[in-house]
């Protein structure tokens, strides 16, 4: 019943979007000073990841690999994320995030 919850918790706090992420040079965890990173990098070498949104792919990709690890969700989320960019410079400005 919890994880039920925890679902429903999910799935109207967050964004959920269906995208298949692509390789990038650059991975900028949310968006603080886009428009800065994107004059600078060029906006076509970006990926964003978003703390408010979930990339519907990524979890179908985590639950198809492990469906009964239910543990660190979010850190594993962001790991796949990240493999599948493959970016060579992975860019924060939060430093008290636990993940990080």
């Amino acid at each position: 019943m919890k994880s039920f919850f925890n679902s429903l918790y999910v799935f109207f706090t967050y964004k959920l979007f269906f995208k298949v992420p692509s390789k990038k040079n650059y991975c900028i965890y949310d968006e603080n000073n886009k428009k800065f990173f994107q004059k600078f990098l060029g906006s076509s070498k970006i990926e964003y990841i978003k703390s408010s949104s979930l990339n519907i792919y990524v979890i179908l990709q985590l639950i198809f690999e492990n469906p009964l690890d239910k543990k660190n969700f979010m850190l594993r989320y962001f790991m796949k994320y990240i493999e599948f960019i493959q970016p060579k410079f992975f860019i924060t400005k939060i430093n008290n995030y636990p993940i990080f």
